[in-house]
């Protein structure tokens, strides 16, 4: 028996399995619509994102700890222009792989979320099609 130990393999499993909808299996464009902004996800996103959760909201809460100012201004920078993108694709599709919410807009949710409850929310609700 494979067990899956990494989240966007477990989703992406759970969503083949009990929601395929969510990878738009049916269309290849769609599919591969969906597989883009998976990585864009992966790859753009996160890496900013999960520093600015880290040093903005774990790190005072778990460790009692300040965030490293330096390194969250650094990364802002990255993440704004990411949602950028963002804004600017929402703009002209109602999700991000078009126009059905699909597993690439679920695995943006745990981060959206969380950067939501640290001083850096602007970055998400200065932009209307992000913040929606």
């Amino acid at each position: 028996m494979y067990r899956l130990a990494e989240s966007r393999a477990i989703a992406k499993y759970l969503a083949a399995h009990y929601g395929p909808g969510l990878l738009k299996f049916g269309s290849k464009a769609e599919s591969a619509a969906v597989e883009v902004w998976l990585e864009v996800e992966s790859q753009e996103f996160n890496p900013s994102a999960s520093v600015i959760v880290s040093e903005g909201l774990l790190k005072p809460l778990l460790y009692r700890g300040s965030p490293d100012l330096a390194v969250v201004k650094a990364q802002e920078a990255k993440l704004s222009q990411v949602l950028d993108v963002y804004e600017k694709r929402l703009s002209e599709s109602k999700y991000l792989a078009g126009a059905e919410f699909t597993l690439a807009d679920l695995n943006h949710y745990p981060y959206i979320y969380s950067l939501l409850k640290t001083p850096q929310e602007r970055l998400t609700t200065s932009r209307p099609h992000v913040k929606s």
